[in-house]
């Protein structure tokens, strides 16, 4: 599912403005068909195609609304964990199943006023009922207002959930602003935000390495903080992106130590756990010259021989990673 193609959730007011306007539309339609002085029959029958019309447009965008989202049960256990992490789901379920219960209620609302039209005598009784129609289905809409508001608001969040291609794929993972999205500018064709402050990665970001016979999707993971009993909405989808998506990690190291190195250290021994392929990158290794990045890319060298400080050697092991 393209999560981005979701359509803008207007509020309650939007939906009964169109509903209103039709149901006039095809009201004045009827009524120029008649021609000559109405009859009570004729009243009857303009009535009914102006409440007929209010609750089929209003049941339709409800529909369209509910339909527009995906189906929780019917996702793969990545997105449904991207859910759980990144919206309330039980705020969710209610706002999308408020829809279903609005259908429901105009539906016998528009049963019930359709014969209360059928049975008044007077033009005077028509309009009543009319009235009392139109008032009822304000209400109720209104009264659902609040989980119009809030479908949108997850719609913003869906919105970003990347769309994951059944690929060999990679997870680039490691603290905040160490120069994972950076890297992944530079072995895809990607052009992800970059910035110098922590968590610029707020989802997850795609990029494609394309070799002869093989195309890699590579995932940049939100950075993550060796802290699994405290995560934020952020680190955990990093998590989930590594468990559920991964057939292999670049885990890249900062020399400039944003973060203490014993701490990433730390993370690489988390991430170890996950029993997955594994390659070690360096970033900033263009900042060499300074005596204490120097000092600190020695020190991870040290302690891994296989790690890669080049971009471009990286990309070509990665064609035997996976």
């Amino acid at each position: 599912m393209k999560f981005a193609n979701i359509p803008p959730v207007e509020p309650a007011s939007v939906h009964l403005d169109i509903a209103f306007r039709r149901a006039k539309a095809r009201a004045e339609l009827v009524k120029k068909r008649q021609r000559g002085k109405l009859t009570i029959h004729g009243i009857r029958e303009i009535e009914h195609a102006r409440l007929t019309v209010a609750s089929d447009t209003l049941i339709t965008r409800a529909k369209r609304i509910h339909d527009s989202f995906p189906d929780f049960e019917a996702l793969s256990p990545f997105y449904q964990e991207l859910m759980k992490a990144t919206i309330d789901l039980q705020k969710f379920n209610k706002s999308i199943g408020s829809l279903v219960w609005l259908t429901q209620k105009i539906k016998l609302f528009q049963s019930h006023y359709l014969k209360k039209i059928n049975r008044s005598r007077t033009q005077t009784d028509i309009h009543d009922v009319r009235s009392s129609f139109y008032g009822r289905l304000s209400s109720i809409c209104k009264k659902l207002d609040a989980e119009f508001i809030h479908l949108d608001k997850v719609r913003q969040v869906m919105k970003n959930y990347p769309v994951i291609h059944n690929l060999p794929t990679i997870a680039i993972t490691g603290f905040p602003n160490v120069g994972k999205t950076t890297l992944l500018s530079k072995l895809s064709s990607s052009t992800p935000e970059i910035a110098e402050y922590a968590f610029t990665t707020k989802h997850v970001n795609l990029g494609y390495v394309q070799f002869q016979h093989k195309k890699i999707q590579l995932i940049d993971t939100p950075g993550t903080l060796a802290r699994p009993d405290k995560m934020n909405a952020i680190e955990q989808q990093a998590v989930i992106a590594i468990k559920y998506l991964a057939h292999a990690i670049i885990y890249v190291f900062d020399p400039t130590e944003p973060y203490p190195l014993d701490n990433q250290e730390k993370l690489l021994e988390i991430l170890r756990k996950e029993k997955k392929p594994l390659l070690l990158y360096v970033s900033k290794a263009d900042m060499a010259k300074n005596p204490e990045v120097e000092k600190k890319i020695e020190e991870i060298r040290n302690k891994h021989n296989e790690i890669i400080s080049s971009p471009e050697l990286l990309k070509e092991q990665l064609q035997e990673l996976v």
